[in-house]
């Protein structure tokens, strides 16, 4: 999926790594940290060889995608994370029923 032009104005952001990158941002700087990281470049599957995405192009994706796509994919990523037992308890986790 595309959200730029293909010859012009900003390269594209595809979602899976615009989500992984909130999650590095959440923690740590996100553009600069990206560039700079061996092993984040991996997890967002940013290949040595590639740009990492520009604050600007984030915050633009960011704009570009509703807060229920954003609400639904990290309600995901929790259940995912309770399912392996990375996290327990039900802190900021009301939904009453499973994200699909």
């Amino acid at each position: 999926m595309k959200f730029y032009a293909e010859k012009q104005g900003r390269p594209s952001l595809v979602p899976g790594i615009y989500f992984r990158l909130l999650l590095v941002g959440y923690f740590e700087g996100i553009d600069w940290r990206a560039a700079d990281s061996l092993g984040l470049r991996k997890f967002l599957g940013i290949a040595l060889d590639e740009k990492t995405p520009d604050h600007s192009t984030i915050s633009r994706t960011r704009r570009l995608i509703d807060i229920e796509t954003h609400r639904r994919v990290f309600l995901w990523i929790l259940e995912v994370l309770r399912d392996e037992g990375l996290v327990n308890g039900d802190k900021g986790y009301h939904t009453g029923a499973k994200a699909s």
